[in-house]
């Protein structure tokens, strides 16, 4: 709370609370705090306009941090929760605990739960033992339930780990073909969503200039991120304005999208209220 105290006096305007397990926060401290106690008394840091959460292990979600997560005023409706895989046999050889019956129905209670969330996820393909059917479950299911943010790694052989000794072991070559496709997928319904976008008014958050340097870039376009894309790893919104200023919140309409941005038109800039414009479609 100090450490965010002091950020937000200095000007940031963001926080990223960021760690390998971000759900297990408290585990280790008196009183044992959880994530949903630090997101409400963080939600009250005066100065912050947004609070984002990357890496939530999916079994330690719960219905309070669900709750929490809706109402906080300065939490942002992105929720980032690797999933890893959905068919159950593969499921259970990564030790992931929890059965694909109770991942796909976290998925559904924080989309009912968080209005507007957007969800970014983690997959691995080509684990030893993934047969092409438990890969085609995996791609069905990115079909059935959409991301709006997709990672696919080909599964890597590290020394002392579980999967190490693991076989049968699926060919590098088919790792790779199967990442390569599964990404080919998300990317053509990420075109879709996102064109389907066009014409719709947006709240962003200004970055910086469209490809980096000092003042605006080219033609006064600015890099850009609506409440659903983190800094740097999620695709953004390119948005076309004059004299707008890095960390500040601007109102824009959509005019055209690509496989992973959108483009924008800036319609009123910086200077309406934060908080009001913090909730709403990611």
């Amino acid at each position: 709370m100090a450490e965010a105290d002091r950020l937000a006096r200095q000007g940031v305007r963001e926080l990223n609370l960021i760690g390998q397990d971000t759900t297990g926060y408290g585990t280790d401290l008196p009183g044992r705090p959880t994530l949903a106690d630090l997101l409400e008394a963080l939600d009250q840091v005066e100065g912050l306009t947004w609070i984002r959460v990357q890496y939530t292990f999916p079994r330690e979600w719960s219905d309070r941090l669900i709750e929490v997560w809706a109402n906080a005023e300065r939490v942002v409706p992105y929720v980032d929760l690797p999933l890893q895989h959905v068919a159950p046999r593969v499921l259970r050889r990564m030790g992931r605990g929890m059965t694909a019956e109770a991942t796909r129905a976290l998925v559904r209670r924080i989309k009912s739960g968080i209005p507007g969330v957007a969800l970014r996820t983690n997959f691995i393909v080509g684990f030893p033992g993934e047969t092409g059917e438990e890969y085609d479950e995996l791609c069905r299911y990115v079909e059935e339930e959409p991301f709006d943010h997709v990672v696919v790694f080909s599964y890597e052989r590290e020394p002392e780990t579980p999967s190490w000794a693991m076989t049968p072991r699926v060919p590098v070559a088919e790792r790779r073909r199967r990442r390569a496709r599964l990404l080919a997928l998300q990317q053509r319904l990420a075109r879709g969503r996102l064109a389907r976008r066009i014409g719709e008014r947006v709240t962003v958050m200004i970055d910086g200039p469209a490809g980096g340097g000092r003042g605006p870039g080219r033609g006064g376009r600015y890099a850009a991120r609506t409440a659903g894309s983190a800094f740097e790893v999620d695709g953004g919104v390119v948005v076309e304005g004059e004299g707008l200023v890095p960390g500040t919140l601007a109102t824009a309409r959509v005019t055209g999208a690509a496989a992973y941005d959108l483009f924008a038109r800036v319609e009123q800039p910086a200077g309406v209220p934060l908080l009001s414009i913090v909730k709403g479609h990611a």
